[in-house]
């Protein structure tokens, strides 16, 4: 399988915070939070948009308490929550040549659809669990999900890897 690579639990540590505003208050986020479908770094801190007014911030630098004070710094006066999701998501890393093809196989998105480029970041069902996928490089992915459900994705990679479509070269 040397076009596909698979790491259903990639960043074991990786902190993560999931932050929600007020839908009233979204027009005050600051540009640093990225609006729909799109995730921006803002040094160790990666931002993934998750919803009109939710992202998930990442960081495999920082405490969950490192990423809240940047919440308040970055979201001052701007009335949020942020809840620390670390234990409860783990995060696949996919890459290679036939990365795209085995997305396909398990979820509806056009993964090669023009706005499916590295920045690019959604919410949806993978395999049949909800995932939040973030394009890292046009041939490396990283999927979040909720960590009860790594057994049952360890075993989709494994029984999709051998299939014939992804060992095409």
């Amino acid at each position: 399988m040397a076009n596909l690579t698979i790491d259903a639990d990639a960043h074991p540590a990786r902190t993560q915070l999931h932050v929600r505003v007020a839908m009233t208050a979204v027009a005050a986020v600051p540009s640093t939070f990225p609006s729909a479908c799109r995730a921006r770094a803002d040094g160790d801190v990666r931002i993934l948009w998750i919803g009109p007014e939710r992202w998930l911030l990442v960081s495999d630098a920082g405490s969950a308490e490192a990423l809240a004070r940047y919440c308040a710094r970055t979201l001052e006066g701007v009335l949020h929550h942020a809840a620390d999701n670390s234990a409860a998501m783990a995060c696949a890393r996919l890459q290679g040549a036939r990365v795209r093809e085995l997305l396909a196989m398990g979820s509806g998105i056009d993964w090669y659809g023009a706005e499916v480029m590295p920045g690019y970041c959604a919410r949806t069902r993978f395999a049949r669990i909800p995932v939040i996928v973030d394009v890292l490089e046009p041939q490396v992915f990283e999927l979040y999900y909720d960590r009860s459900h790594g057994g049952y994705l360890r075993r989709w990679f494994e029984h999709a890897a051998g299939d014939p479509l992804l060992a095409v070269s």
